[in-house]
């Protein structure tokens, strides 16, 4: 009874301070009625109950906050990718980004695996980040495996000349959305 008195006023208590996410809310709210159940079965004070139920009101604000970011492989890859293109614009000497579209960016990811190694940029595996990087939210992903007609590549054999070794015109890249979170 305890539960289905106070649970949604907890609810309404934890929206109030920020929280949009309802599962958060009717989680952290029914911890919020078991502080009131324990008060009924072991000496604490008001000021414990308040402040355990201050903190859980805290605590359904961090979670709701973490929920919003990457994974913490995503914010690396998106870091290193920032530091191995110089920039995080539109930079027209790019050295990662492929797309020739400023609103994409296109990662060949064994390229971005071996500039990576060339800079000495300690970077999760392949694998996994081919498992955490479609729920990017920095960048949201387009397409894993679509072929680009590669700005990098073309710059690169309209300066080789003649005898130079020439880079096929498409690499197949994993393409995101430019924008979104930072």
């Amino acid at each position: 009874q305890l539960m289905e008195t106070r649970l949604r006023g907890y609810e309404r208590a934890i929206a109030s301070a920020g929280s949009r996410n309802l599962r958060i809310q009717k989680n952290h709210a029914q911890l919020m009625v078991m502080v009131d159940a324990l008060e009924l079965l072991i000496p604490i004070t008001a000021h414990q109950v308040d402040a355990a139920k201050s903190l859980l009101v805290e605590m359904a604000l961090a979670r709701e906050q973490a929920l919003r970011r990457d994974h913490p492989m995503v914010e690396l890859f998106w870091e290193v990718v920032e530091y191995l293109d110089g920039s995080d614009d539109d930079d027209c000497d790019a050295t990662l980004n492929h797309s020739r579209d400023p609103g994409l960016i296109a990662i060949n990811l064994n390229h971005f695996a071996q500039l990576a190694a060339e800079r000495k940029q300690t970077i999760p595996s392949l694998t996994d980040l081919k498992r955490v990087l479609p729920a990017s939210k920095r960048h949201k992903l387009i397409d894993k495996n679509r072929a680009v007609n590669s700005a990098i590549h073309a710059r690169h054999n309209a300066n080789v000349g003649v005898h130079g070794r020439k880079l096929p015109s498409t690499v197949k890249c994993w393409v995101f959305e430019r924008g979104g979170q930072k």
